[in-house]
């Protein structure tokens, strides 16, 4: 599915490439039954699917989701303003699927084709993204949006005992490149294979790129730092699947008042990809075919200009951006489905 991994050129362990990223945290909510256990979180792997988190309902026959929670910081860029948009744990219904509907990247057929296909796409097989399928996925309620870092923020104060992985560890990745090897103090925690992603001492949710060492987490009784004002909106990052796992558990005694009693969860990759194709098939972005909007407009956020080291940020942000910045991606309704972090989903992507 091209248009998941278009924010691969944007993200990392959930964000863009501009910054450090962790996944983040999407709701929906499904036929009771419809749990499993995850088979991987992903976090050994460099190309981690998107995720998002369902809610269960034993009374009815649809699911819903709730936001996501990711790990990237966000240094915001003049071109693009905060959406005014209020956000409170907004869903929508997603309908079901046709029992045929299958997951994974096919190409479009001739009179779907656009300047984009010169030259022909493929994907990269260890993208896992060979069609798989058939799925027959139930109606769900997804998140409209990812869970914003002001969200999180006030889910731990309610929490003062449990505590985050960042918490336990004290360390994430961050997204930064160098542009002299020779002179590079983060050469030793360096990842191998990636080296623009740096594990950082501090790095967490309400600090995404370690630079405040007084910064507190929250968990073990203490009540964490209030994150800066400029980060409230933005998705959370560094945010991981047992933190994203435990939110979920937690929004579910909320939920329950919304839309029936239940279970809010991570979805399963193939409800998760269901929801960001919006009802189409053989597209490469949730929209359509076209990456730009009318006049030239972006529609999502990710990296412009030459990877790892210069972004250009031609869609106005460097890093992450609030959410909903970009608008509705989908017929159905969702935001950011395609780029500015990944998601985290209950089962691994290429499974």
């Amino acid at each position: 599915l091209l248009f998941r991994y278009l924010f691969v050129l944007s993200a990392v362990v959930v964000v863009f490439f501009e910054v450090q990223a962790l996944p983040e945290i999407r709701t929906d909510d499904v036929q009771l039954g419809g749990q499993e256990e995850p088979e991987t979180c992903g976090c050994d792997s460099l190309n981690r699917p998107p995720q998002t988190v369902t809610h269960i309902d034993s009374s009815q026959s649809q699911s819903q989701t709730c936001p996501s929670a990711t790990a990237s910081s966000s240094k915001a860029h003049s071109k693009a303003s905060e959406p005014s948009l209020k956000y409170s744990g907004i869903m929508t219904l997603i309908p079901p699927s046709p029992s045929s509907f299958k997951i994974g990247w096919s190409p479009p057929s001739s009179s779907l084709k656009t300047e984009h296909w010169s030259p022909p796409y493929s994907p990269n097989p260890i993208d896992g993204e060979a069609l798989r399928g058939p799925y027959s996925i139930p109606s769900l309620y997804f998140d409209v949006h990812e869970v914003s870092v002001e969200e999180y923020y006030n889910y731990l104060l309610t929490l003062p005992l449990y505590s985050p992985t960042t918490h336990l560890y004290n360390d994430s990745f961050v997204f930064l490149p160098s542009n002299d090897p020779s002179n590079d103090p983060y050469h030793e925690y360096r990842f191998v294979s990636a080296p623009w992603w740096v594990m950082k001492f501090g790095a967490k949710w309400n600090d995404p790129f370690g630079e405040n060492p007084k910064s507190i987490n929250g968990g073990n009784s203490t009540t964490p730092t209030k994150p800066n004002s400029s980060l409230m909106k933005h998705p959370v990052t560094h945010v991981s699947y047992l933190d994203a796992s435990a939110y979920c558990e937690w929004r579910s005694d909320s939920d329950k008042f919304k839309y029936g009693p239940g279970l809010t969860r991570l979805p399963k990759e193939e409800e998760w990809e269901w929801a960001a194709r919006g009802g189409k098939e053989s597209r490469v972005y949730p929209w359509g075919n076209k990456e730009m909007g009318k006049g030239g407009v972006y529609r999502a956020n990710y990296f412009q200009g030459s990877f790892p080291e210069a972004d250009s940020a031609e869609d106005g942000w460097k890093g992450t951006s609030p959410r909903g910045t970009y608008g509705i991606q989908n017929d159905y309704g969702l935001q950011d489905m395609v780029g500015n972090v990944w998601e985290w989903t209950s089962t691994e992507g290429g499974e």
